[in-house]
């Protein structure tokens, strides 16, 4: 199993590599982070559950754990549908430096307070927060060209929405797959684009991101 590596493009172009590791899923994606051209079978329905944990950080206790219920279907040979349910739990305290009441927007460096990007705005940073919530309802798409057992290369496009309360993203991908040695090795390419719109922005501006993930097996 070679690694994955991910490369993130900002607006100050920072780079950020991600390592990642295979799973098996039920209709044979190898990677964790990565596409392929595989699809479910036309006619098919399949369900998935994603958990992600995040935890820990240098003072106090944070725990953050990201659901994600996914429901399949294969449309055709060469599409698929999929809805996804995201939902998450968060507990913090603690765990952010409090803000210097003498200077505004600088924090001190002892005596720590509950907050962060997870906590909700308005919460009394004096006092655990111990929340659960639904996030936001995904819908994706995704459309074979190209079928890697029948072609050179495997081609398929993917388009994903996603609509919450807080938040509206878009999401594209152009998925490349390459067989090779009668399909003991398979080596993917994912080139993504996302739009991220937050409310709670006070400019209202768009995010975009351009990344790339890919992996061989």
């Amino acid at each position: 199993m070679l690694c994955i590596v991910a490369m993130k493009f900002r607006s100050a172009f920072a780079v950020t590599f991600l390592l990642c590791f295979a799973i098996k899923r039920s209709h044979a994606d190898i990677f964790a982070w990565t596409y392929t051209t595989d699809l479910t079978t036309k006619g098919e329905t399949e369900f998935e559950q994603w958990v992600t944990s995040r935890s820990q950080k240098e003072h106090g206790n944070y725990e953050v754990v990201d659901f994600r219920d996914e429901l399949e279907y294969g449309v055709t040979e060469n599409f698929q549908l999929a809805l996804y349910l995201n939902h998450r739990y968060v507990y913090a305290n603690n765990e952010v430096p409090a803000e210097d009441p003498a200077h505004p927007g600088k924090r001190l460096p002892s005596g720590y307070e509950t907050g962060g990007e997870d906590v909700r705005a308005g919460h009394n940073p004096a006092t655990p927060f111990d929340s659960y919530r639904f996030d936001s309802v995904s819908l994706e798409a995704i459309y074979r060209l190209l079928n890697p057992n029948k072609h050179p290369v495997g081609l398929a496009l993917y388009f994903e929405p996603t609509i919450g309360d807080q938040q509206r993203e878009l999401e594209w991908k152009v998925i490349v797959e390459k067989h090779w040695f009668e399909d003991r090795l398979v080596w993917a390419l994912n080139i993504n684009y996302g739009l991220e719109f937050e409310r709670t922005d006070p400019d209202n501006e768009l995010d975009g991101v351009l990344e790339w993930f890919t992996g061989a097996s």
